[in-house]
């Protein structure tokens, strides 16, 4: 069986490009939920909670930091999948890793 011209390039295009339309897929972005609690288990809210990227590729993108909800819970989204590290400073205390 032969192809006309126009219908082998069309069949050449798509056997090509549909590979292209994989790759670009959307880059994978996490949310971390942070809970900070004393000794007691007792949640503390209005701490400044930090991360602090560990790997290159997530060091490129600085993480704000993020404050402790009444509910002791800090929230950071639109992470870069990466290991990192947290640190948190209650309201007029030392840091605290």
């Amino acid at each position: 069986m032969r192809l006309p011209g126009q219908a082998l390039i069309l069949l050449i295009a798509v056997i090509v490009l549909a590979p292209i339309q994989a790759l670009a897929q959307p880059a994978q972005r996490g949310k971390l939920t942070i809970t900070v609690a004393d000794e007691t288990g007792a949640v503390i809210p209005n701490v400044t909670v930090t991360l602090d990227a560990l790997e290159a590729a997530a060091k490129a993108a600085p993480i704000p930091a993020a404050k402790t909800t009444d509910k002791g819970a800090a929230v950071f989204e639109e992470l870069v999948p990466s290991t990192s590290a947290a640190r948190s400073r209650p309201a007029r205390c030392a840091e605290r890793t």
